[in-house]
């Protein structure tokens, strides 16, 4: 009885990591992924409900040099071997300089609606204007409304 119990158990717990080993390969497009390209960063977020988000931290070769950090929002459907994102709203937070990108003290803020596009899937690998995506393990996307909350925040704190 026991025996039966705990071969009952084994095989549950096999056919459960199976299904996580399936799903992984699956949907490997599904998480949050980086690419750098010079003094420009992204983080893109694309998330099992369709909806994706996109940060994008530009910092010029001066330190003293205007910086910006854009948040894309929107949704995005896989068909074949290309994902096509669709936003929804672009948000632009332009900076004096690099040092008040890192204390947030953002100058301007600007609403716009961008161009929709691609990344493609070749190789198990995404692709995003010729460049390849990697995997991100630890870090997290912000959303507009999630950043503009922190910024009201922020002064009382002080």
């Amino acid at each position: 009885m026991a025996t039966s119990i705990s071969i009952l158990v084994l095989s549950m717990i096999a056919a459960g990591m199976a299904i996580m080993t399936y799903q992984r390969r699956k949907y490997f497009y599904l998480g949050t992924f980086f690419v750098g390209h010079g003094m420009t960063s992204t983080v893109i977020d694309l998330k099992n409900s369709g909806h994706y988000t996109i940060n994008i931290t530009n910092v010029g070769q001066n330190p003293k040099s205007p910086a910006s950090f854009q948040i894309e929002e929107g949704s995005f459907r896989k068909t074949g071997s290309v994902i096509d994102l669709n936003p929804d709203k672009l948000s632009t937070f332009t900076y004096p300089d690099a040092q008040a990108l890192m204390a947030n003290s953002w100058g301007g803020h600007d609403e716009s609606e961008p161009e929709s596009h691609q990344i493609a899937l070749k190789n198990r690998m995404l692709v995003l204007s010729g460049e390849a995506l990697q995997p991100l393990d630890k870090g997290k996307v912000v959303t507009a409304k999630r950043f503009m909350q922190t910024k009201k925040a922020s002064p009382s704190k002080a």
